[in-house]
């Protein structure tokens, strides 16, 4: 269930700035940005374990629903992507 959320949404995260697919992806970022960067500057990743439980379900399902209406793909229906999203966080 988790899987076919994720791929519902993974076209709506992939296109976020925020977004980071692996290390490399970070590593090509970093090395994007303007530097050298001002004195006292940390630079620091995190590799996020066990992520849903710190997710706040209010907004993130709100913002699932605003992605899932963009699709152009909607073979699942919104209202059923988000009852398999409910069940993943509940049980998660």
């Amino acid at each position: 269930m988790a899987e076919i959320v994720e791929d519902q949404l993974r076209s709506h995260v992939t296109s976020l700035p925020s977004f980071v697919r692996d290390t490399m992806d970070f590593l090509n970022k970093i090395q994007k940005l303007k530097q050298p960067f001002p004195e006292g500057t940390l630079t620091f990743c995190l590799d996020v374990k066990a992520l849903y439980p710190s997710v706040p379900r209010d907004e993130a399902r709100a913002d699932a629903i605003e992605a899932l209406n963009m699709r152009t793909d909607t073979k699942i229906p919104t209202e059923d992507v988000i009852v398999m999203i409910d069940t993943v966080l509940y049980f998660k």
